[in-house]
């Protein structure tokens, strides 16, 4: 009985702890668990199960309760205040060895201060009690049938306790399937107005505008992630990792490029996975490609223009031992003549405050940077930051782009915010620094307690968060997550219209990926304006562009494999 009043008193505690994790940082947690699955399925494991917090409290409980069994239990004694406090110290150290493994084993190093320590202190001071009760001598009516109030109560605190714990299933060598093909037949205009969903973040917003309407141009049955318009030819990356062109007259799609032997695509359990981007050098006869590459790492790849023969060269490749925010859209941009490539923090995000590191960073790909001097953010002032660094202190860039002198770097929220950065080039004394995982949007993160990384002014550190409070640039749009009619997530970056005979000349327009609406800033004035998307818009958009022959359209492919036209009132 003595055992089993451990475990549960035991499996209440963590999962009490575990649940508050995971509702405090829940795409963290999704991560975690998928980051263990996929341990399971390198190792060629057959079987299809699912992991979730309760499955870890059962397993950390159990051994917890062993070792206070043999450890503790056989030597306390309840009338001698030295056994007391000897057990008092090896149950502190039992619970912190337990809890820094846990931790250590989820990378989760950015939890509340006060919760850890509170836990820390609250663990051995409430196993002591109860092992004062438990060892009451047996003729105690209080020894006798300590468990009868222990067992209860513990049952109680995880009854009531913070709520679900987060559960993911990755499912082992199971056959792969395609994306789920789009419903809407290629051609049909659609134009059922939407409603208006409440705006809830930047104080710019001016109105929302109904009348949008949208048809199918082409369907491609997988996932479609980028498109580009160059030299009279409209390019689209399905993410399993084909190239296609489309001619906008004739409606006729033709493969351009099959990269599917390089590209490691796992929608599943690496959702963000596949084929990012292309780029043209519009003065010599060759082009770029990024994409996941075989070992989860960022990979750049030049290629000539295609011929018969053609031999490719890597000339970037990024490790990576997460499964998401790689980012990996890359764009040549006139004003620097060079490549622009956007990198994600995949998955760290001190990585994006790193300035030895090229991860959470847009970059020139072939020249310096510059436009000032970049500063040294590091563990160690033993290494030169990188000469390349355009912006830096991102989570996930998808879309970066560029128009004459201005940068547009939208960056994808984690639990809050999302935002838009707009960087005036001429007007910049150094790389922009946006401050995530500091901060996250308009919103300064209160919960980090640590800090890896410092400014090192010539000889002397700075602490980060103290460097980050005076120099981040905020976001010009920012919004919540949580609206009061729609969930807003997942910023979708996009371009802007530069032909002068367009309705918003010279506005930026982007996209949410969850909300399915599009936004249309006014950069120079300031001015934000919404667009809610007919009702029989049915998929998730993850790129656009102003369409090359129409300003007051966009073109924007879909997580469905969908190449749609949007028509902007």
């Amino acid at each position: 009985m003595k055992l089993i009043t451990l475990f549960i008193t035991n499996f209440s505690f963590y999962k009490f702890l575990t649940d508050y994790f995971a509702r405090s940082n829940f795409e963290a947690t999704r991560q975690n668990f998928n980051n263990i699955l996929s341990d399971f399925e390198r190792i060629g494991f057959p079987y299809s199960f699912s992991i979730t917090y309760n499955i870890i409290s059962i397993t950390v409980a159990i051994f917890s309760s062993i070792i206070i069994l043999i450890s503790v239990e056989k030597s306390f004694n309840s009338n001698e205040f030295k056994s007391i406090i000897n057990n008092f110290v090896k149950l502190f150290f039992i619970n912190t060895t337990v809890l820094f493994g846990f931790l250590y084993l989820f990378r989760a190093y950015n939890l509340s201060r006060a919760i850890l320590i509170f836990s820390i202190l609250l663990y051995p001071l409430l196993f002591t009690g109860i092992m004062f009760l438990l060892k009451r001598d047996s003729s105690s009516t209080i020894g006798r049938y300590a468990f009868l109030f222990l067992i209860p109560l513990s049952l109680s605190i995880l009854f009531f306790g913070n709520g679900d714990s987060a559960e993911v299933e990755v499912v082992v060598n199971e056959e792969e399937t395609d994306i789920i093909e789009s419903s809407l037949p290629v051609g049909v205009l659609y134009e059922d107005e939407n409603d208006c969903a409440s705006w809830l973040g930047s104080p710019n917003f001016v109105e929302c505008k109904k009348g949008s309407s949208f048809s199918v141009l082409q369907n491609f049955s997988e996932r479609t992630s980028n498109l580009l318009f160059n030299d009279g030819k409209l390019y689209i990356l399905k993410s399993e990792g084909e190239i296609y062109t489309l001619d906008l007259d004739t409606n006729q799609k033709e493969l351009f490029l099959d990269l599917k032997e390089k590209v490691f695509y796992d929608p599943e359990n690496y959702f963000e996975s596949g084929l990012f981007g292309i780029a043209f050098e519009p003065n010599e006869n060759f082009f770029l490609t990024t994409y996941s590459g075989l070992d989860n790492s960022l990979v750049v790849e030049k290629y000539p223009k295609i011929t018969d023969e053609f031999e490719p060269e890597v000339i970037l490749n990024i490790p990576s031992n997460d499964c998401c925010h790689y980012s990996g859209n890359i764009i040549w941009s006139d004003y620097f003549q060079d490549f622009l490539l956007s990198i994600g923090d995949m998955g760290n995000g001190f990585n994006s405050n790193d300035t030895t590191s090229y991860k959470g960073k847009v970059i020139l790909l072939e020249k310096a940077f510059t436009n000032g001097e970049i500063p040294l953010i590091s563990d160690t002032n033993k290494t030169a930051p990188l000469n390349n660094i355009v912006a830096f202190g991102l989570r996930n860039p998808w879309k970066t782009s560029i128009y004459k002198n201005f940068l547009f770097v939208p960056d994808i929220g984690f639990n809050t915010t999302e935002e838009v950065n707009v960087v005036d080039l001429d007007q910049s004394s150094g790389p922009s620094f946006f401050g995530w995982p500091i901060y996250e949007g308009d919103l300064k993160n209160t919960s980090f307690t640590y800090f890896p990384l410092y400014f090192w002014d010539n000889e002397t550190p700075v602490n980060l968060d103290e460097y980050a409070t005076l120099n981040s640039s905020k976001p010009q749009v920012f919004y919540s997550h949580n609206g009061s009619e729609v969930y807003r997530a997942a910023l979708i970056g996009g371009d802007v219209v530069s032909d002068s005979n367009g309705k918003y000349y010279e506005h930026y327009i982007f996209a949410d990926y969850l909300s399915k609406e599009l936004f249309v800033y006014d950069f120079k004035n300031d001015e934000l304006f919404q667009f809610p998307l007919p009702l029989e818009f049915d998929s998730y958009i993850t790129a656009l562009i102003v369409h090359p022959e129409d300003p007051n359209k966009t073109l924007v492919t879909t997580g469905q494999g969908d190449l749609i036209e949007i028509t902007i009132p």
